[in-house]
């Protein structure tokens, strides 16, 4: 694949302190990825090959749906069926059903934008994790963020591992677990403001931030994007 959809303004994310970083950063490979495969990606052999093998899971048929060049995701879609009835469709049912339902099987578990969202994740830690370890403005940003959402915190330190230097690494460690921990006590208190709400006795309380716990709380525990506003 001829992008690069890894150099994306880390510095940036980290100075606007909004939400979880990690998250931002997959957002934007994630957007790129979608437009790159609904742009020039048509036109090349080799990833049209790649595309009909692999196909796309539901979210991202969604997002490619939505998309601004429909003939492209056309193209790309006609192969891919050329593909799917060749290697799950042909032959005789009762001969070939158990290797059918593996065969379907396998490709719905394959996505062609997961993929490059994966393998450019994958390069852009390296350069976050190079970053920590030689730029000290850039572990003072990192450590001012708003939050991190779990699964991202948990991809950091999984690759926090083999990819900081030994004496970056408890540094890292307590950083990464307060960034989630700071935001959790008033989420929760949000939370149970949010649930008394509901009892009439709260009626002359003013919502205030709780309008919005339950919505955070998802993307905290899932790096879902929070749509409602405060």
């Amino acid at each position: 694949m001829r992008e690069n959809l890894c150099t994306i303004p880390i510095n940036k994310i980290l100075e606007e302190q909004n939400g979880c970083p990690v998250c931002a950063m997959r957002d934007i490979i994630e957007s790129r990825m979608i437009d790159y495969t609904l742009g020039d990606s048509m036109m090349e052999p080799d990833i049209r090959i790649i595309t009909n093998k692999l196909g796309f899971c539901d979210k991202h048929l969604i997002k490619l749906k939505s998309g601004k060049n429909r003939l492209a995701l056309a193209l790309m879609l006609r192969t891919h069926l050329d593909e799917l009835e060749k290697s799950v469709l042909s032959g005789g049912m009762f001969s070939s059903m158990k290797k059918s339902a593996a065969t379907a099987d396998e490709i719905l578990k394959t996505c062609f934008v997961c993929d490059g969202i994966e393998r450019n994740m994958s390069h852009l830690l390296d350069t976050f994790f190079k970053s920590y370890n030689t730029d000290s403005h850039f572990r003072e940003s990192y450590k001012n963020q708003e939050f991190l959402c779990f699964p991202h915190m948990a991809l950091l330190l999984k690759n926090a591992e083999q990819k900081l230097d030994k004496s970056r690494k408890k540094e890292f460690f307590d950083v990464t677990k307060s960034l989630t921990l700071k935001y959790l006590e008033p989420l929760k208190s949000d939370l149970d403001k949010f649930t008394k709400m509901f009892d009439y006795r709260s009626k002359d309380l003013e919502w205030g931030d709780s309008r919005t716990a339950v919505a955070r709380s998802v993307q905290v525990l899932g790096g879902s994007p929070v749509n409602e506003k405060k």
